[in-house]
């Protein structure tokens, strides 16, 4: 059972020691990612269009107009 303590032990250092030797590389992939998402985000919202709600809804009762 030791065995297998230490080597979880061993595999979380050495995942620990990779991550913060390789972290310029995957940080600026994810900052990359982030960026192109928040890019796509803004771009989405500027073309929304949005009516005006006010003149699409009519109060009041509703009658059927012969033409």
């Amino acid at each position: 059972m030791l065995g297998v303590e230490v080597a979880v032990a061993v595999v979380t250092c050495v995942v620990a020691i990779l991550l913060l030797l390789t972290s310029p590389i995957w940080m600026r992939a994810l900052t990359a990612i982030v960026a192109a998402l928040w890019r796509q985000v803004a771009q989405t919202d500027r073309e929304v269009i949005v009516r005006d709600s006010a003149k699409d809804v009519v109060d009041g009762e509703f009658r059927e107009v012969e033409k």
